[in-house]
């Protein structure tokens, strides 16, 4: 009988799915991997909803004890026999049992695109912030440009200025500089 080991193959396969997307999720909180945040949370939704729909497709098999309308022929009972085996696991893993692992799957997929995206908005986060402690490193060589070429700064709100003629950095009155 062929028949279980496929349903053990496909499984397995479920599980290496599963492991897949945990080294994924690993990898997204380790800041490797990154998704613009919206794509990402409209991705990790997609996952919720197609969960919440095999959910309830597990409730409606939880609620079914025979199947019908395959015939009153010999071949429509088998086959209908052989579904019922295969739905409540008789030949293996139960179909319950399947969509199950589907769920699993889905769940690590939503946190796996959900962490993508948080590191998205970290990375952007870190670049901004290094830009502007760049930002801050050329205000003050441009401002030393114009202080050596005699340009004369003044203070903002009273501050003194210092004794080569600027005021520190952070109260520079641009109006001022000719």
């Amino acid at each position: 009988m062929a028949e279980p080991s496929r349903v053990g193959a496909d499984a397995s396969g479920m599980l290496a799915q599963q492991a897949s997307w945990s080294s994924l999720n690993a990898a997204a909180g380790a800041g490797t991997l990154r998704m613009e945040p919206g794509a990402a949370e409209e991705c990790a939704v997609a996952c919720e909803v197609l969960g919440d729909e095999l959910a309830a497709q597990a409730k409606n098999l939880r609620r079914v004890t025979r199947l019908e309308g395959l015939g009153e022929l010999d071949s429509g009972r088998a086959l209908a026999r052989k579904f019922e085996m295969k739905a409540f696991g008789e030949m293996g893993v139960s179909a319950i049992e399947v969509l199950q692992q589907h769920m699993a799957v889905l769940v690590e997929m939503a946190a796996t695109f959900r962490a993508a995206g948080a590191a998205y908005r970290a990375q952007e986060q870190a670049t901004a912030d290094g830009l502007g402690g760049g930002m801050r490193a050329a205000v003050l060589a441009v401002l030393a440009v114009l202080a050596l070429g005699g340009c004369v700064a003044s203070s903002v709100a009273g501050s003194p200025v210092t004794s080569s003629g600027l005021a520190p950095v952070e109260t520079i009155n641009f109006d001022r500089v000719r």
